[in-house]
């Protein structure tokens, strides 16, 4: 499986345009994008997403290590599915030290698609991602999904929450933002940080930063890149 991988990364800055940390999405060679979402939620359901997950981490490690570094890049953050951690947390939690070795902070960022079937597995992988100094990452929070649910923060307590890139925009759009501000606070009351996805512009930036987000993540911040390219991106001069 890890031949078709080809992770590239996204960079997340707070409001001043600094860098926080780069997620590695997971990209397939010949597949477009679309394809590859509708293939990750039929792994999830087969059972397959296990092997995807952790041949992706191993080709997010294999990109790292490729790089000759006077220092540690800061965070990278990757996604892993709940039917992986229900499947095997234990295996995965224990690969995610090769990618340590290689960074200043890893982040682990539990995807939304899946559903959870074993509450007691997901709480005890969490403990011990936060044990091991990993964040931990709710992925595409919103107020129908669990992940956006201030009970469900409390039972997990992640060190950062995305908000989902949809339900943003439509927040945006329509102004009704009652549910938005709930899981902010909720999540800020944890003291966890607040990532607003699927920036693509300057309005839907102001727009989070003034709801109360920490960072932003999205097109107008950085689009998708290979490793060695985001990098020659963040060393480059500002444009203001």
């Amino acid at each position: 499986m890890k031949q078709f991988i080809e992770p590239v990364f996204q960079p997340i800055a707070d409001a001043h345009g600094r860098t926080f940390g780069l997620e590695a999405l997971l990209r397939l060679r010949g597949y477009p994008d679309r394809s590859q979402e509708q293939s990750l939620r039929r792994w999830e359901k087969t059972g397959f997403i296990r092997t995807v997950d952790r041949a992706m981490l191993e080709s997010v490690v294999e990109a790292l290590a490729r790089i000759d570094f006077f220092d540690r890049p800061m965070r990278i953050a990757v996604n892993v599915s709940v039917a992986t951690i229900e499947a095997d947390g234990d295996g995965y939690r224990a690969a995610l030290g090769a990618l340590a070795g290689l960074v200043q902070r890893v982040i682990v960022e539990m995807t939304e698609t899946a559903p959870i079937t074993d509450a007691a597995s997901v709480l005890r992988f969490a403990a011990e991602c936060r044990a091991a100094g990993h964040h931990l990452a709710l992925d595409d929070c919103h107020p129908s999904h669990p992940y956006g649910r201030e009970e469900f923060m409390r039972s997990v307590f992640p060190t950062l929450i995305k908000v989902d890139g949809e339900f943003l925009c439509r927040c945006h759009a329509t102004g009704e933002v009652s549910d938005l501000r709930r899981m902010i606070d909720a999540a800020h009351a944890l003291g966890a940080r607040v990532i607003a996805e699927h920036v693509a512009d300057e309005a839907i930036r102001d727009f989070a930063l003034q709801q109360g987000a920490d960072l932003l993540q999205g097109f107008a911040i950085g689009r998708p890149a290979p490793f060695r390219r985001v990098e020659r991106a963040r060393a480059a001069p500002p444009n203001r």
